[in-house]
């Protein structure tokens, strides 16, 4: 293991091991036993990750039967809202570790720590659509020269790295705004994109933390707050990035993470007890009632403020699953 792998796995099990210290103390036990604890409890979630890869080897990740036509003569879209996929030139994303594509691709404990932003639903390019089904991979097919695809792993300031995946690990709705600036700057500043003429695809996907920290401070992390943040954001791109159609993922329900603990599995809930501390917390129907919110809020969204020629957005509820799929 090299220096800095070690040094973020050092990090990382001391943060778990003071998250399980506050939450759930153990009878006469110090950090060392916490510590042990916490590596047993991956080496079994390793060998767990194991069995599932070699379950799940033959599930379709990817869409190597792809055959959606694509049309000989194409005409320029009037408007936003009559976009098809071969228009669209530049694709971006905002949000947390779900959108970076933190641990995505982790073989060690230290690998928790990076963003596989090659990964990503969303922007991800390391793998071709046959193994990899993202949104950049879909998007290529139709428009071969899309600009915005990530690869490898990096943080969201590379833009070798990330492209113009802009989401950050840990983030909350309030970090959103100051993505989206971000992400202008950034589509701005590359010399291949034609700023004030290409079509844009922005995915949003953010409140899975403000719904994890809730309990903590509704104010900061309720769902007028989340509400607030989004539309700041919104608003900001309506105005200052041209021909954009924005996708909105609400946030899942936290509270399924609950479900991974049902089959022994230790180490997720030594990570969730750190990550997501409110799912010991609030019964399922609280976070039932709160999580309405939040996509009630989203309505707002579909008024004339944010439906314009040359912008959009649209709300997706394909994630917004009350329980987790399972394989089998």
């Amino acid at each position: 293991m090299s220096t800095a792998s070690f040094r973020h796995t050092c990090i990382f099990v001391f943060a778990v091991a003071s998250a399980i210290a506050i939450i759930t103390p153990l009878e006469n036990a110090n950090v060392l036993d916490v510590i042990d604890k916490i590596t047993s409890d991956f080496r079994a979630w390793e060998w767990k990750r194991e069995q599932f890869l070699r379950y799940s080897k033959d599930y379709p990740n990817g869409w190597p039967g792809f055959d959606c036509p694509i049309p000989d003569s194409r005409v320029p879209p009037q408007d936003v809202h009559h976009l098809a996929p071969w228009d669209i030139s530049v694709i971006g994303a905002l949000g947390d570790s779900l959108t970076a594509g933190r641990a995505a691709g982790a073989e060690q404990i230290s690998d928790l720590l990076s963003d596989y932003r090659g990964l990503s639903f969303a922007t991800g390019m390391d793998r071709n659509l046959t193994e990899q089904a993202s949104l950049y991979n879909i998007f290529s097919q139709f428009s071969p020269n899309l600009k915005g695809g990530s690869v490898g792993i990096g943080l969201a300031e590379d833009p070798l790295t990330a492209g113009f995946d802009m989401a950050v690990s840990g983030a909350v709705s309030a970090d959103l705004p100051e993505q989206a600036v971000a992400l202008v700057k950034r589509i701005r500043s590359n010399p291949s994109v034609d700023f004030n003429k290409d079509w844009k695809f922005v995915n949003i996907f953010i409140g899975s933390n403000d719904l994890c920290s809730v309990c903590l401070n509704e104010t900061r992390y309720g769902p007028g707050q989340y509400i607030y943040n989004m539309r700041k954001t919104l608003l900001y791109l309506r105005d200052n990035l041209p021909r954009t159609y924005v996708n909105i993922l609400p946030p899942f329900h936290v509270d399924n993470l609950l479900e991974t603990h049902k089959s022994d599995n230790a180490f997720c809930e030594d990570y969730h007890s750190l990550a997501c501390s409110c799912v010991y917390k609030l019964t399922k129907e609280q976070y039932g009632l709160i999580k309405k919110q939040y996509n009630d809020g989203l309505d707002e969204f579909m008024t004339a403020a944010y439906q314009r020629e040359n912008f959009t957005v649209a709300i997706s509820t394909g994630f917004d699953l009350d329980k987790l799929p399972t394989l089998g």
